[in-house]
């Protein structure tokens, strides 16, 4: 009960609208699979939401800073039983399968936790999954010839402690991005890509919390020129966002 009241007490400052922020998450995280596309077009494209491990629902539940901290211990300890090195594998196994020239991804997090003390707070981080490089490294170990186009934040979360039962002190945070991956054996002649560049949607999402209103980060989005062949023989923009239609935003069309 005393550990209790002192996580109150220390830490009442640092759970505010940066933490309750974290649980906004949960409104722009969903993505549906769909089947292998037969369609014969000069150009290749695939989408693939390979899932952060965590609809953070503890986090949004959560009504005062008890709960929360167990919440934020639950969110790390989700994303580590969904096995994501394992998980990449199998996302490169889709990939290989279609066979696309150019793979827009999504929730492609990287996950650090620290310890924590009541003294000093947030350690130094440590990295516990790349969920990008686990993926590039499961393609190359499979053979296929992919390199990475372009990336693009999404959202950054500093290290905000967290109580996994029952008595584990730790602080999580997260880095989320999207990236547009290119194949490397197909002839210039046919498919080249340049230019690569990434920027962030005019979009705001709030989030309603105990404590008042906290505003979620802008959503993010890769693009990348192509050049689709002499039957072409023009530039396309590939656009990350025409891949992510759950996603609800305001901006340019």
């Amino acid at each position: 009960m005393r550990g209790n009241v002192l996580l109150k007490l220390q830490l009442g400052t640092v759970v505010s609208c940066v933490l309750l922020s974290f649980a906004c998450l949960a409104l722009a995280t969903s993505g549906a699979g769909q089947s292998l596309s037969k369609g014969k077009g000069d150009l290749r494209v695939m989408t693939y939401n390979v899932d952060e491990g965590t609809d953070y629902l503890e986090v949004q539940q959560a009504t005062n800073v008890s709960e929360f901290l167990v919440a934020v211990g639950q969110t790390i300890t989700q994303v580590r039983a969904t096995d994501s090195p394992s998980r990449m594998q199998a996302v490169a196994k889709q990939i290989i399968a279609a066979g696309p020239a150019l793979v827009s991804l999504q929730e492609l997090d990287r996950w650090y936790t620290a310890p924590f003390t009541f003294a000093g707070g947030c350690g130094a981080p440590t990295l516990e999954f790349d969920f990008l490089q686990e993926l590039q490294d499961a393609l190359a170990a499979q053979g296929a010839p992919y390199t990475l186009a372009v990336r693009g934040p999404q959202y950054a979360f500093p290290p905000i402690p967290g109580v996994i039962p029952p008595n584990t002190l730790l602080c999580v945070s997260v880095v989320d991005e999207i990236a547009i991956l290119a194949r490397t054996d197909l002839a210039t002649s046919n498919f080249q890509w340049s230019n690569p560049q990434s920027g962030q949607y005019v979009a705001v999402l709030q989030f309603p919390s105990p404590v008042g209103r906290c505003r979620c980060p802008e959503l993010g989005f890769p693009w990348t020129p192509v050049f689709m062949g002499r039957r072409s023989g023009s530039l396309a923009r590939i656009w990350s966002r025409w891949f992510q239609a759950s996603v609800k935003r305001k901006g340019p069309s």
